[in-house]
């Protein structure tokens, strides 16, 4: 394989990798938590987790967020030797890839606080919102550092989306038109706003 034709293909699985399945999962668990937004007090089933569930959420989920930010890397370094047009691109390309360094992290915490005890039996994903919202209502000498890590973390993960779809629309000759553009936009502050308004909502009450 030449060398241009591997990079096009890495950066193709990148492209895949952040559109499907992790944008949809990303679109679908914020919005599904929003509904607390509307009187949800109870997301999940109120049973275990079944193993299909679990191999399910293993393919679909966690191996392609971990081959995506593998990618993220190769494609990082393919790219840095591209001069970016304006300095504002440039910061925000920048911002781009800082806030998917920091999701790694709060990836991880997230899903060790939070799902690892459903998929161990623990608790039911029923359980969920009340979980979520205690952990957030706690503070520590009164500031809730976790509930801010998680606003920094949902608006990260929303913004790292909308932006990332900006920038394949960009490069896609097929998609690069206005209505596109927006809609990548829309996205991410729709993402955004019903993310961080969910947070806000579970850690006060």
């Amino acid at each position: 394989m030449e060398p241009e034709a591997g990079a096009s293909a890495l950066e193709r699985a990148f492209a895949v990798t952040s559109i499907l399945p992790l944008g949809a999962w990303l679109v679908f668990h914020v919005s599904d938590y929003a509904r607390v937004l509307f009187g949800t007090d109870e997301v999940g089933a109120a049973r275990a987790v079944s193993p299909v569930v679990i191999g399910l959420e293993l393919v679909a989920v966690w191996l392609p967020l971990a081959l995506h930010a593998l990618f993220g890397v190769g494609v990082w370094l393919r790219r840095r030797k591209r001069p970016e047009t304006t300095p504002s691109r440039k910061a925000l390309v920048a911002l781009h890839r800082l806030a998917g360094a920091a999701l790694v992290p709060f990836l991880i915490d997230h899903f060790v606080r939070f799902r690892l005890p459903i998929l161990r039996g623990e608790r039911f994903p029923s359980d969920s919102v009340q979980v979520l919202a205690a952990e957030l209502a706690r503070t520590d000498a009164g500031v809730p550092w976790l509930a801010a890590a998680t606003v920094l973390g949902t608006a990260g993960a929303a913004f790292h989306l909308g932006y990332g779809l900006l920038r394949c629309v960009e490069r896609s000759p097929r998609l690069a038109g206005t209505f596109a553009r927006h809609l990548a936009v829309g996205i991410g502050l729709a993402l955004g706003l019903a993310g961080v308004f969910a947070v806000v909502k579970l850690a006060t009450g």
